[in-house]
């Protein structure tokens, strides 16, 4: 058997964002998107003292969700970043949930 491994570059990033009235809500997103079977490859939940140190500009009292979807430009995989994308924002349809 021979394998031939590639380095991973992805050719663009998409970043999705969302601040959140508390962490309840965040975790439910967070198991709905995964159960819907999209697969970013970041998925962060911030609490509130956390968002507050790391987006004091936006997020003041509120629990910070971010995504990032990354795809590399092969036929293989075109419209990946796009898909996951669409979906994560179409799993994200709940009260209290504001897009960054």
């Amino acid at each position: 058997v021979t394998v031939k491994i590639f380095k991973h570059f992805p050719d663009s990033l998409q970043f999705i964002g969302y601040t959140l009235d508390n962490m309840k809500t965040g975790f439910e997103i967070l198991r709905e998107v995964m159960a819907e079977g999209y697969r970013p490859s970041v998925a962060r939940l911030y609490d509130v003292e956390d968002g507050a140190y790391h987006f004091s500009h936006f997020a003041q009292d509120k629990c910070v969700l971010i995504f990032v979807t990354e795809v590399n430009n092969f036929w293989w995989v075109e419209g990946t970043r796009h898909f996951t994308g669409v979906g994560i924002q179409k799993s994200l349809h709940i009260t209290g949930v504001s897009c960054l």
